[in-house]
């Protein structure tokens, strides 16, 4: 479970490592927990918890959820041994990750996808092939009909004129590469066009990540490696229920994300959502599972004075209405060249792969 600003760090009983929380009052002064304990939203003068609903500050005070009992890290840390896969196996025994990767990948064996594929598949599904086996052949039909490899900037170009979802040069410590989602700046109403730019933007993101190889792994790591993965920053800035994305879409971008993008997603850090989002969180959030649920942070109002943000980037690389201190704002006519430099580079990549074999090569 993940809360406002980072503070301690604990491990779920998936094994997952991720952070408490450190949070800031509206005075400025940390809310600080004693040695050893969680923060929960109860505990906080701001909000709020991924994992529950979050509360809303107003004149007429506070409209509270219940928060569920405070653990300490001792008790997650009995949790987390007690749900444990069981006894490590003996030397020359295959791990059951291992041996689930290789069921899954002879179920696979026409596509010969990487195993790095496969395995973040199966984390998604706690190692269960039968329960991995249809999300990846969901993934691989719906790759087929969506295509993501030939949609073109020059096909979604005015999708992205206000920056409402786009991609950063940029990785944070963790070397995930940073996406940026912005619903407060919905600048049209076509459904099946957002969708594509939001998988034009997560293909873009991966691809600056290094090639994954199609050699054989001997383990299969229990973990999904962080520069696997992606950091996701929501800024609500400008965000109202006039301009809010329909349901629909939200639905489908959150399907897309944990379906088709599983375990790509490392982390999503919120900036300061209105209360108006109160109301679309508490119909979405039913829909999220609850890994990814656990890799959300809501960050309060004044975000830009919490530690969380310090902790994952370079300040100066990141924009100021993002929390950062850099004056790096988007621009649609860079960000466009960019992309189409891309494209044009992702085409003659194709090309070369469709091209014959030259006479006589050995």
């Amino acid at each position: 479970m993940l809360c406002c600003c980072s503070g301690g760090r604990v491990d779920d009983a998936d094994g997952d490592e991720h952070l408490g929380s450190k949070i800031l009052a509206k005075d400025g002064r940390e809310n600080g927990t004693q040695a050893g304990e969680r923060r929960y939203s109860a505990d906080s003068d701001v909000f709020f918890d991924a994992e529950e609903d979050f509360y809303i500050d107003g004149a007429g005070g506070k409209d509270p959820v219940t928060a569920p009992a405070r653990l300490s890290v001792g008790s997650v840390a009995s949790v987390a041994t007690t749900v444990s896969s069981g006894p490590p196996p003996r030397p020359g025994e295959k791990t059951k990750e291992t041996l689930a990767l290789e069921k899954i990948r002879a179920a696979f064996a026409e596509y010969d996808l990487p195993d790095q594929t496969y395995c973040r598949y199966l984390r998604a599904r706690h190692w269960d092939v039968n329960k991995a086996t249809p999300l990846i052949q969901n993934y691989l039909d719906w790759r087929a009909e969506m295509k993501p490899e030939s949609i073109k900037w020059t096909d979604i170009a005015e999708e992205f004129e206000t920056g409402k979802v786009f991609r950063l040069g940029l990785m944070d410590f963790k070397k995930r590469h940073v996406v940026i989602l912005r619903p407060g700046m919905q600048n049209t109403k076509n459904h099946i066009q957002q969708m594509k730019q939001l998988v034009y933007t997560m293909e873009s993101a991966i691809a600056m990540k290094p090639k994954e190889s199609r050699d054989r792994m001997e383990v299969a790591p229990v973990r999904t490696p962080a520069y696997e993965q992606l950091i996701v920053l929501l800024d609500f800035t400008g965000y109202t229920l006039r301009n809010a994305p329909p349901f629909k879409t939200s639905l489908e971008t959150l399907k897309i994300l944990q379906d088709y993008y599983c375990e790509r997603l490392g982390e999503a850090l919120l900036l300061n959502p209105p209360g108006v989002f109160r109301f679309l969180w508490k119909l979405i959030r039913p829909f999220i599972d609850k890994r990814t649920l656990k890799k959300i942070n809501f960050l309060p109002r004044n975000f830009k004075e919490c530690d969380l943000l310090k902790e994952r980037f370079e300040l100066n690389e990141l924009d100021a209405s993002l929390g950062g201190t850099g004056n790096l704002p988007f621009d649609f006519k860079k960000y466009g060249e960019l992309m189409m430099g891309e494209d044009a580079e992702r085409e003659r990549a194709m090309a070369g792969k469709a091209a014959p074999e030259p006479q006589g090569r050995q």
